[in-house]
């Protein structure tokens, strides 16, 4: 079956919110109630990231996860209660005004201090999934591609069921707390710091916790356009997705290309046309951190 995954926008939480019943016994039911206008609202405002993975012949969504850097504030308060889960708690405290999740200047601030704690939500496994192996190692696969770059400090991760802990530990995540919620059912809080990092140099975490800094200052709106073409758009498809003209599309390629030309004169300057556009990717590829923001 082929799998595709991609930033989810406002319009797909509606047709996608089913996939998230297995994290609603880790919610109190007026946070429950509210999740799916509050998720629109943290998504639209960029103090949230949702990704989808998808069938990509029938469209049909398979799995949805998110993230989002939390507070250091927030999380210092939220620790000291572990009575709640980590997930119930950034949510309800959402609903009441006070933020859990950074703003995107915020981020980008913390960014530059290598000071950002990682929070990653949503994305339980089922055991009826079609295909476990494949959705799995597809979320896996859009984790790494979408949070490689950041100047983490920590990673957390809340487990709603056996299966997602097992699996969080199979990436050296950390178990730091074992719970019960209100609802009888079970939590797993995992951690993954600079110290587990410098313990596990070969885990896939520890290679996003440990990135070098951007060379070339690629605007918010070049970032985009890199990221869709990383991620196998056309350029009539990234016209789409950010309603873009043509001409448009194309002045940002070209500004791409005179800016890594100032930074970078001999990076691509044996190749041009097609073959310019696939040296670029192929190098971002392994160098994410220029889509971040700094």
């Amino acid at each position: 079956m082929p799998i595709r995954y991609r930033r989810a926008k406002v319009g797909d939480i509606p047709r996608t919110i089913h996939l998230l019943e297995p994290e609603r016994p880790l919610f109190s039911p007026d946070t429950w109630a509210a999740l799916p206008q509050m998720l629109g609202n943290l998504l639209g405002r960029g103090r949230i990231l949702l990704c989808i993975v998808d069938d990509s012949e029938s469209q049909e969504p398979l799995l949805l996860g998110g993230s989002g850097f939390l507070s250091p504030s927030f999380l210092s308060s939220a620790l000291h209660h572990p009575d709640k889960n980590l997930l119930d708690s950034a949510f309800a405290s959402e609903l009441e005004d006070r933020p859990a999740f950074l703003n995107t200047k915020q981020i980008a601030a913390a960014n530059r201090r290598a000071d950002l704690r990682l929070f990653t939500f949503f994305g339980t496994p089922r055991r009826t999934d079609p295909y476990p192996t494949l959705i799995v190692g597809a979320s896996l696969e859009a984790w790494t591609f979408l949070h490689k770059g950041y100047q983490l400090h920590e990673l957390w991760n809340v487990a709603g069921n056996e299966l997602h802990a097992e699996l969080l530990k199979g990436t050296g995540m950390r178990l730091v707390r074992h719970a019960t919620v209100p609802s009888g059912e079970a939590n797993w809080l995992f951690q993954f710091t600079q110290e587990d990092a410098a313990n596990n140099p070969s885990s896939q975490l520890s290679v996003v916790l440990h990135s070098p800094r951007p060379r070339f200052g690629f605007t918010i709106p070049q970032q985009q356009l890199l990221e869709l073409a990383l991620l196998d758009y056309s350029d009539r498809q990234a016209e789409v997705e950010l309603r873009l003209t043509s001409d448009a599309v194309k002045k940002r390629w070209r500004a791409i290309y005179e800016k890594i030309a100032r930074v970078d004169p001999n990076l691509l300057a044996r190749d041009s046309g097609a073959d310019r556009r696939r040296a670029l990717l192929q190098r971002l590829r392994h160098n994410l951190e220029e889509l971040r923001p700094w």
